[in-house]
């Protein structure tokens, strides 16, 4: 009777258990919805994430302007070009003693100067594009990073305190299913001693009863000896 209360007593106590811990995992999943990450986290990847978004805009804005000087750069260049072509035409027309000629020549020779510095200058942009684009890409690709910390990568906050959850959980209903399981073996005991008790109490009953009977028999043999 004593180990049965006691087995009783250990039931009750774990269920409560299973029920705490079972609100406190309802209460954790909550959170986890609501509240995946926590806030100084969150704050420090939007700010990370706002940063990074600057960068790119700036990025884009300056290879736009670059793009810009690059086409005017090309149409610069392209006249610069023809500018040459029809000196260099018109230096062939003249005879070389023409004082026009030495004049031209001059002209040619400086615009063919300024034509290799436009090259280079539009060289340096290029590069300076090519590397900017570079760098836009690299950001985009951190942005994204960024993002998917902010979607997929919040579920990590809490998940390893809710998995212990789950396993205080699945350990106390395997320990309430044992302590059940002890309660009823007590139980079959108990019933079982309980009807052990019961049979010994009649048989002790009957054989009482024989007893008195024999006793019986015995006073009446004896009165009739006397007799």
């Amino acid at each position: 009777q004593i180990r049965l209360s006691e087995l009783h007593h250990d039931i009750e106590t774990a269920e409560q258990k299973i029920l705490q811990a079972t609100q406190e995992f309802q209460q954790l999943e909550e959170a986890i919805q609501q509240k995946k990450i926590s806030e100084a986290e969150k704050d420090l990847l939007l700010k990370q994430l706002s940063g990074r978004i600057q960068l790119l805009n700036k990025l884009r804005q300056e290879a736009l302007d670059l793009e810009m000087q690059m086409e005017k750069q090309r149409k610069e260049t392209a006249e610069k070009q023809e500018d040459i072509n029809n000196l260099q035409v018109a230096i062939e027309s003249l005879d070389s003693k023409d004082p026009k000629h030495s004049h031209m020549k001059a002209q040619k020779r400086g615009k063919e100067q300024q034509l290799d510095i436009m090259n280079k200058q539009y060289t340096h942009l290029e590069s300076r594009l090519d590397e900017i684009l570079s760098r836009i890409a690299k950001e985009t690709e951190e942005i994204k990073d960024l993002e998917q910390q902010l979607t997929d990568g919040q579920i990590a906050a809490n998940e390893a305190l809710k998995k212990d959850l789950e396993g205080v959980i699945s350990g106390l209903q395997e320990y309430l299913g044992t302590i059940k399981g002890q309660a009823a073996q007590a139980q079959k005991e108990c019933r079982k001693l309980q009807d052990e008790k019961e049979t010994l109490l009649q048989r002790l009953t009957d054989v009482r009863q024989e007893r008195d009977e024999l006793e019986i028999v015995a006073m009446d043999a004896e009165n009739m000896r006397k007799v």
